[in-house]
C-alpha cells in the first residue's frame, strides 16, 4: 500500500476503527507503519494524539538508527579508501620497475574497490596494465578491450571529464552507443602537458552496487598515482621511455628467450651535430631537433618492439624477432626519412643525421655488455663521418681494434691516477763537439699492471684522439724538472740540454704555458737548460698561434725546436717565420743518406739553410756508425738515434753522468 506521509484513520463497518500511522526517513520516505485496530467505543478521545507520539517516538528512533547505519557504512568506505591509499603507497615506496608498481596499483583497486576488472591503459606509451576476477575475466579479450579503451579516450578528450556508465541508456553516455555487461568508471591519465594520454577503469557488473561520487573521487586519486609514476618513466620532450625502463624490458627479452630459436637486435642511435645546433642555434632549436628524431624512431618499429630515449641525444630500439642485417636496412631507411625532412631553423633548413650500430641479442648477454656492444659500434659508425650504421657481426676487425683503444686509455687514465708513467732519455750527440755537456730528448713510457710495456705508438694516438695528451705533458714536465733538479746534473754540467716533447693538443690550446712558468719557479731549474719541442705538423696547423707559444716560452729562457721538419709539405719559409732554437731532421731523410743522394742532399740543404738563420741541426734515426760519419761530413750539428745511444730510464741516464764525471774526476 502507498501509504500518505500523514496519518490515516479508518472505520470499518462503523463499529471497528483501524489506524494506520506511517515511519519515514529524513526524506520523508515511509519505510514502516504503525497499524492499530479494535471497536471502536474503546479507543479514547486523545488516542490519535496519543499514538502519534508513540510514531514519532518511533521514527526518532529508527531515523538515528538509520544513520548511524550510514555512518558505519561511510567509515567502512572511508577505511577501506584509506586502506587502498596506504597499500599504493607502500608499493611506490619499493624498489619494484614501474611496470610492477602498476601492476600493485590495479591489483588493489580490483581487491579494494569491488570491481570485476581494472584497467590502465596508455596506447601511446605501449601501456596495457590489467586485473581481473573469476567473473571480468571473460571480458580480458584484447578486442573488447580495445574498443572500450577506445571510447574512453575518446569521450576524456572530447568532454574533459571522467567516464561513467552505470546503464547503457543514461543521458550523459547514449551518444555512446555503448554496450557491455558493466557498470564503468574511466578516469583519465595524463601527460606533462596535462593532456590525457590514457585512463584509469574499474568496471563492475551490472548486479553489484551502481558507480557513484566517491568511487570516482577516489579513482582520480588514484590516477594521480598513476600518471606521476608514468610520467617519472616517460622523457618529457620525446614522450618515449627512459632508460630504466628501457633496461628493463631489455633484460625481460633475454630472460625470456632462453635456448629459443627467436633473434632480438639492439640498435643504439646517435644524433650527430647535436651540440653544433645547440651552440650556435639555441638550446631550444636542439631540443625541437631531438623531438622530430624521437618521433621518428617511436614510429620506426611495430608494435612488439620496443624504443626509448637513452640519453641527451641517444636513442635506442629493441627489435623482436629481426636480424642485424634486417635492422641495418630499417636504419638506413630512417635515415632516408630524415633527409627527406629538413629541420627548420629560423630560416636555415638542417638535414638532421644520424649514426648507429647494430648488434644481435643473444640469449646469455647482460643489458650492460648489450648496450655497450651497441655503443662501440655506433662509435665506430660515427668515427666514419657520421650518418653511418655499422653491425657489430660485420665489423670484427674494427670491434677488436676500438676494444683495444678502449683497454689503452683504460691504462692511461689510470696510469695518471696512479703515477704509473716512466720517464727514458734518449741521447743527442753533439756530432761537432766531442766535449759538449749532455744533451738528450725525454721520452714517455707505460706499463700496464702486468709489467707489460705498451709502446708510445700505441697509447699516443689515443691519448691525442680523447684529448688527455695536455694532462701527459703537464705530469711530464713537473716530473721531468723534479728529477732534474734532484740530480743535481745541471750545477755539473751548466750547459746541458734537456728536450721534452708538447704535443699539438697543449702547444695549440695553451694552459700548457702557465703550467711551464709555474713549474720552473717551484723547482727552480734554470729555464736555459730546457729545450721544448712540438712536430712541424703541429706548428704549421696555426702558425700565428704557433708563433705565440713559442715566443711566450722563449721569453722565459727555455729554447725550442721544431721536430720532424720535411716529413710532410714542408717549406722553409716556415722556418724563418718561427723563433727557433733547432730544427730536427726527419728521420725518413737520414736513414738513407748513404745510399740515395737525394736524401743526402734533403738533409744538406735543410742543414744549410738552418744554420743561415742561427739555429742549430738535430739527425734523427742515426741507425750507425756510416750515417754518423755522414752527417758529421755535411756538419749537422747534433745526432739521435739507436746507432748512438738506446733510450733508457731517465733515472738511469742521469745517474750514469753524474757517477762518469765523479770517476773521471777522481
Amino acid at each position: 500500500i502507498e501509504l500518505p506521509p500523514e496519518s490515516v484513520t479508518t472505520t470499518v463497518r462503523g463499529a471497528h476503527t483501524l489506524w494506520i500511522l506511517p515511519i519515514t526517513d529524513h526524506l520523508h520516505t515511509p519505510i514502516g507503519a504503525v497499524v492499530v485496530s479494535g471497536a471502536t467505543d474503546s479507543f479514547p478521545a486523545n488516542s490519535g494524539l496519543a499514538l502519534e507520539t508513540v510514531v514519532e517516538t518511533l521514527t526518532r528512533d529508527v531515523r538515528l538508527n538509520l544513520e548511524l547505519a550510514e555512518m558505519a557504512d561511510e567509515l567502512n568506505r572511508r577505511h577501506e579508501e584509506l586502506n587502498l591509499i596506504y597499500s599504493i603507497n607502500a608499493t611506490a615506496e619499493t624498489e619494484g620497475s614501474d611496470e610492477e608498481q602498476l601492476q600493485h596499483i590495479v591489483d588493489h583497486v580490483l581487491e579494494h574497490m569491488d570491481g570485476d576488472l581494472v584497467l590502465i591503459s596508455v596506447p601511446s606509451r605501449k601501456i596495457w596494465t590489467i586485473a581481473s576476477s573469476e567473473t571480468g575475466r571473460p571480458f580480458t579479450h584484447p578486442s573488447l578491450l580495445k574498443k572500450s579503451e577506445t571510447i574512453a579516450l575518446d569521450w576524456m578528450r572530447r568532454h574533459g571529464a571522467p567516464l561513467v556508465i552505470n546503464d547503457r541508456l543514461e543521458d550523459e553516455t547514449s551518444e555512446l552507443n555503448y554496450f557491455r555487461p558493466f557498470r564503468t568508471l574511466v578516469v583519465p591519465v595524463l601527460d606533462e602537458r596535462e593532456e590525457v594520454i590514457g585512463g584509469l577503469s574499474l568496471s563492475r557488473f551490472k548486479t553489484r552496487p551502481r558507480l557513484v561520487n566517491s568511487d570516482k573521487n577516489l579513482l582520480l586519486t588514484l590516477s594521480g598515482r598513476v600518471t606521476k609514476l608514468i610520467q617519472n618513466s616517460f622523457d618529457t620532450l620525446t614522450g618515449l621511455p627512459r632508460r630504466a625502463r628501457f633496461e628493463a624490458q631489455l633484460q625481460r627479452t633475454i630472460e625470456d628467450q632462453g635456448t629459443g630459436s627467436h633473434q632480438h637486435t639492439l640498435i643504439l642511435v646517435n644524433v650527430d651535430g647535436m651540440s653544433a645546433i645547440n651552440q650556435h642555434f639555441g638550446v631550444l632549436s636542439g631540443d625541437s631537433a631531438l623531438a622530430l628524431v624521437g618521433a621518428r624512431i617511436a614510429g620506426f618499429g611495430r608494435q612488439q618492439d620496443f624504443c626509448c630515449r637513452l640519453g641527451e641525444d641517444e636513442f635506442a630500439v629493441l627489435l623482436r624477432d629481426c636480424d642485424e642485417a634486417v635492422a641495418v636496412r630499417k636504419v638506413v631507411d630512417l635515415q632516408k626519412e630524415l633527409a627527406r625532412e629538413p629541420f627548420m631553423t629560423g630560416n636555415t633548413r638542417h638535414i638532421l643525421r644520424i649514426s648507429a650500430g647494430v648488434v644481435s641479442v643473444g640469449a646469455h648477454m647482460t643489458t650492460v655488455e648489450a648496450l655497450t656492444k651497441a655503443s662501440v659500434v655506433c662509435g665506430i659508425a660515427k668515427e666514419a663521418g657520421g650518418n653511418s650504421v655499422e653491425a657489430f657481426g660485420k665489423a670484427a676487425v674494427k670491434v677488436s681494434a676500438k676494444r683495444e683503444e678502449l683497454r689503452v686509455l683504460t691504462q692511461v687514465r689510470r696510469a695518471l691516477e696512479e703515477d704509473r708513467f716512466v720517464l727514458y732519455a734518449q741521447e743527442i750527440r753533439a756530432l761537432q763537439n766531442a766535449n759538449a755537456d749532455p744533451h738528450f730528448e725525454v721520452l714517455i713510457r707505460l706499463f700496464d699492471e702486468d709489467g707489460k710495456m705498451i709502446p708510445p705508438n700505441d697509447f699516443i694516438p689515443t691519448a691525442e684522439k680523447h684529448h688527455i695528451m695536455p694532462a701527459i705533458d703537464s705530469w711530464v714536465i713537473t716530473n721531468v724538472l723534479k728529477q732534474l733538479r734532484h740530480s743535481n746534473l745541471l750545477s755539473v754540467y751548466p750547459q746541458s740540454v734537456c728536450s721534452i716533447n708538447l704535443s699539438g693538443q697543449s702547444f695549440v690550446a695553451g694552459g700548457i704555458l702557465e703550467n711551464v712558468e709555474k713549474t720552473i719557479r717551484e723547482q727552480r731549474v734554470p729555464p736555459e737548460n730546457i729545450c721544448f719541442e712540438v712536430t712541424e705538423t703541429a706548428a704549421i696547423a696555426d702558425l700565428a698561434a704557433a708563433n705565440f707559444s713559442i715566443a711566450r716560452v722563449r721569453r722565459l729562457g727555455c729554447r725550442f725546436a721544431l721536430d720532424d721538419f720535411g716529413a710532410g709539405l714542408s717549406s722553409f719559409s716556415y722556418l724563418r717565420s718561427l723563433p727557433l732554437d733547432y730544427v730536427k731532421i726527419d728521420g725518413s731523410f737520414v736513414r738513407d743518406i748513404c745510399t740515395d743522394h737525394t736524401a743526402r742532399v734533403m738533409v744538406t740543404a735543410i742543414h744549410n739553410v738552418g744554420k743561415s738563420m742561427g739555429l742549430c741541426t738535430v739527425a734523427e734515426y742515426v741507425e750507425d756508425q756510416a750515417i754518423i760519419d755522414a752527417l758529421t761530413e755535411i756538419g749537422v750539428d747534433y745526432g739521435q738515434g739507436y746507432g748512438i745511444g738506446k733510450p733508457m730510464p731517465l733515472a738511469d741516464y742521469l745517474d750514469l753522468h753524474m757517477t762518469g764525471r765523479q770517476q773521471r774526476h777522481g
